[in-house]
């Protein structure tokens, strides 16, 4: 016998009233949905695999490339030897080139310092003057500003 259908009957009501879930179901029901969201989008980003033909096909074609030569001399090889020449030649620059005839050496200065006190009812001042005399007597003379010499009293010190 089957069951006659009424309109006066709702269906679509549950048997039971909804409620909510309990704490500890739901904690563990949104963990395993996000370890199952991690474990997805792990498999997206993981490459996927070769098919045989494919990579038949690939390895064919890496074989059968030509092989470029290895170089012999290693780039570092190359600058330690171009640094290596350079040094050789400033070196040898250094120590072979000679002075040229006619060269004489600089004329020689004659330079000196002397300091001179003034005193002053003020108090007592000083002055460096600084005499350069080259070889054909053209005299540079050069006088610094006066500067209070501190004469402290006994009793300070």
């Amino acid at each position: 016998m089957t069951k006659q259908f009424t309109e006066d009957k709702d269906d679509t009501q549950p048997p039971f009233p909804p409620t909510s879930l309990r704490s500890e179901f739901r904690a563990r029901l949104l963990a395993s949905m996000e370890a199952e969201q991690a474990i997805a989008r792990a498999a997206r980003l993981a490459p996927a695999a070769m098919s045989p033909a494919f990579r038949q096909r690939l390895l064919k074609s890496i074989s059968s490339a030509p092989q470029r030569p290895r170089r012999f001399v290693s780039l570092r090889w190359q600058y330690g030897a171009a640094a290596s020449v350079v040094l050789c030649a400033m070196v040898g620059s250094l120590f072979c080139i000679a002075p040229q005839e006619g060269h004489t050496s600089a004329p020689t200065l004659q330079a000196t310092a002397s300091r001179g006190i003034r005193v002053s009812e003020s108090g007592s001042q000083y002055y460096d003057t600084m005499t350069v005399v080259a070889a054909d007597n053209t005299v540079l003379r050069v006088r610094s500003l006066p500067c209070n010499l501190c004469n402290l009293p006994e009793d300070v010190i």
